[in-house]
Formats: C-alpha cells, sequence, structure tokens
C-alpha cells in the first residue's frame, strides 16, 4: 500500500505564536511544507517531521494539546500507512489506534459521516483490513462506531451517515424512521485488500450493525453525473 496524503489536514496559516509554543508552532510549519511542497510527497522525511511534532506534542500542556489536536488529525494514519507499506505491520497497527484515541479524546471523526462514499473511509477499512488480516487482530477492535468484521476471506465495514442527504439531495426513501449505511466490502487483490466500490442502503433506524444491513429495503445508486435513483430491494 502506497502511503497518501488524504485530506489537508494541517493549516499552519491558522496558527499564532501566542496559540501554541514556538516548537509546536515551528513542527507544524514542517508538516505544512512537506505536505505542500511541489516536488512529491517523501516518506521518510514525514516520518522525522512527525516523530518532532510527537515530541513536541507530549511537551505541551493540557491547553496547548486541546487547541492543536485538530492539526494532528490524519498524522497517524498516514504514518501508519507508511509503516505498513514497509512491513512494519505491529507499529502500524500501533500508530492507527493512535489515531483513532486522538480522535476520540480530541473530539475527531474517525466514523467520518460525511454525507459520501468518501475515500477517506475505504483507504482507512483498506489498511485496517491489512493490518487485521497480518497480525491477527483488528486494531480499531472497540474504538471506532462502524462495523468491521470478516466473512470468510474478504472484510465488510459499514458505518451509518447522518441525516437524509447525498451530495446535496435529499433522499426521499429515508423517512423519520429510516437511516442510511454506507457499506464497504473489501477482498484480497494481487496481495493488497481492495474495497468494492461502496452501497449507500436505507436501513430501519436504530438498528446495530452489521445485523440491519439484512433489512435493508432500498439501494441508493448514482451514476457517473451524480443523478441519484432508488432501486427497491
Amino acid at each position: 500500500m502506497t502511503a497518501r496524503l488524504i485530506h489537508p489536514f494541517i493549516c499552519a496559516a491558522a496558527l499564532t505564536q501566542s496559540a501554541f509554543s514556538q516548537s509546536l508552532l515551528e513542527s507544524v510549519q514542517r508538516l505544512s511544507q512537506i505536505e505542500k511542497s511541489s516536488e512529491g510527497f517523501n516518506s521518510q522525511i514525514y516520518l522525522k517531521a512527525t516523530a518532532e511534532a510527537l515530541l513536541a506534542w507530549e511537551k505541551a500542556d493540557e491547553e496547548e494539546k486541546r487547541r492543536f489536536a485538530s492539526h494532528l488529525f490524519g498524522m497517524h494514519f498516514r504514518r501508519s500507512q507508511i509503516m505498513a507499506s514497509a512491513h512494519d505491520y505491529n507499529a502500524a497497527a500501533a500508530e492507527l489506534s493512535a489515531e483513532a484515541a486522538l480522535q476520540k479524546d480530541f473530539e475527531g471523526r474517525l466514523e467520518f459521516t460525511t454525507k459520501s462514499p468518501d475515500s477517506f473511509f475505504r483507504n482507512l477499512v483498506e489498511l485496517q483490513a491489512q493490518l487485521t488480516a497480518e497480525i491477527g487482530r483488528d486494531p480499531l477492535m472497540g474504538q471506532v462506531s462502524y462495523s468491521f468484521q470478516r466473512e470468510g476471506e474478504d472484510f465488510i465495514a459499514a458505518r451509518f451517515e447522518l441525516g437524509n442527504e447525498i451530495a446535496d439531495t435529499t433522499v426521499p426513501e429515508v423517512g423519520p424512521e429510516s437511516a442510511l449505511v454506507l457499506v464497504h466490502r473489501l477482498s484480497k487483490l494481487d496481495g493488497k485488500f481492495v474495497a468494492a466500490a461502496p452501497r449507500l442502503l436505507v436501513v430501519a433506524k436504530g438498528g446495530r450493525l452489521p445485523d440491519v444491513l439484512k433489512q435493508a429495503t432500498v439501494e441508493i445508486v448514482l451514476d457517473s453525473a451524480g443523478r441519484m435513483s432508488a432501486r427497491r430491494l
């Protein structure tokens, strides 16, 4: 698995000297420069810079950590991708677990209820499946609210979406007693786990994943132009 930058989590321009200590500010600025570099992403430089940022983070007081945390969201995830690509699966699992802990402690959104079959969630569950297969346990067990489980040689991951809209379009099939759920099936292809095209299903609100998937009544389909249609199951 190649390391990819998923989202521009870090915006150094928004930070000021009065908000954070000098070491934290400098660390964030270095990470921002790496992510914006026109020379391409260098994983070893990124690992070194993030190690320095983590050292500064550990020395910060609780108020600084709270104000700084959102600028670190995604950092452990990218470190995990890099380590997994180097076959250091146990270290990658520890980084992925650290990402979940950071976001949970500082009100991040590892569930990624984003109204879309987004690439971040796909990349997350692909990495999670790889690590689960390699180390024999799910590194995010009990740390995330979505469903992730093995089905034979494959995995399935599902998460509830908030509300009844997709790409700013209301889904009429999602009434007060219903909810949208995004489902990925992950299968091994050429030695890597790959998430199949996601399915958006209408399920009973208040059900438990993954059991509620069996009672899905409608599938929401988006074509290449973003037009939505509903298909009865």
